[in-house]
């Protein structure tokens, strides 16, 4: 059940609810919402093609991504802690630590050159795994 104003509302009339509150809004409201929602779209679409090209700035897009609502996990923090929201911040910090520091970005861990050599190095391994394979 929802509760709306302390008013439970059942699942057959969420609809109908949803759409009385967005058109209670202000049409500003609603303008700034659209945009909001765009720009999160437009963000997840090219962080998504660029880890499809296997682009580097794909990666540093895809931190913006996890990191930008870190604000609002804060907030929802600061008006009540609960083992649900705590957990959710902890798993959001901990996936932007992780992307951070083992994508190297930023210049941690070396940055872009020790990411590079990194890779190389791989690719070299594999070449010589694949030919002593055979």
């Amino acid at each position: 059940m929802l509760c709306e104003h302390g008013v439970q509302i059942a699942p057959r009339t969420f609809h109908a609810w949803a759409s009385r509150s967005l058109w209670d809004a202000a049409i500003t409201e609603v303008i700034l919402l659209v945009v909001i929602l765009a720009a999160y779209a437009l963000l997840e679409l090219v962080e998504g093609i660029g880890l499809w090209l296997l682009q580097r700035w794909g990666e540093y897009f895809a931190v913006v991504a996890t990191a930008i609502f870190l604000p609002l996990a804060v907030h929802e923090l600061t008006t009540g802690i609960t083992p649900t929201r705590a957990v959710t911040f902890a798993i959001n910090v901990a996936a932007v630590i992780y992307l951070l520091v083992s994508k190297r970005l930023f210049g941690l861990r070396g940055g872009r050159k020790a990411y590079d050599e990194e890779r190389r190095g791989e690719q070299l391994l594999d070449i010589e795994r694949a030919a002593t394979s055979r």
